[in-house]
């Protein structure tokens, strides 16, 4: 569930403080947090006119039997993953883990302190689709 009359931007803002410092959601780790936050900021997009995509950053099988993760800078190590999912629109990256849109060009670096390739996880239909079904939290 999600508030509809609450802003793309407005959520970005507000999730970026809510994730703290160790990207958990109202003071619970959430396994699925970044597709649900994916999720709702694409129906935002949607509400307000854009046509929002998720996209994937991931690692490869040949990286997990290295213990290889994806660390994002601002948790300085307190986090780690084995891919993350973002809300895309008009070239640039809605995660609140910045707080703040950046060109899917310069995302990666600026996230993780190096590049990855952002890879295509739902289209825009999809999102209109089947959206509601994978807000799996309450952020009203």
């Amino acid at each position: 569930m999600e508030n509809p009359n609450e802003s793309a931007i407005d959520f970005l803002k507000r999730m970026h403080a809510e994730v703290g410092d160790n990207y958990h959601y109202r003071g619970k780790k959430y396994v699925d947090l970044c597709a649900a936050i994916a999720y709702v900021m694409g129906k935002k997009l949607l509400r307000e006119g854009h046509r929002p995509t998720i996209e994937r950053i991931a690692l490869t099988p040949e990286d997990w039997t290295t213990d290889r993760r994806l660390v994002p800078v601002r948790f300085d190590g307190r986090v780690k993953w084995t891919d993350h999912l973002i809300c895309v629109c008009n070239q640039h990256v809605w995660d609140p883990i910045l707080g703040e849109t950046e060109p899917v060009k310069t995302y990666p670096v600026r996230l993780f302190g190096e590049h990855f390739e952002l890879q295509p996880f739902r289209t825009t239909e999809q999102i209109r689709q089947y959206g509601n079904e994978r807000i799996l939290l309450d952020f009203s």
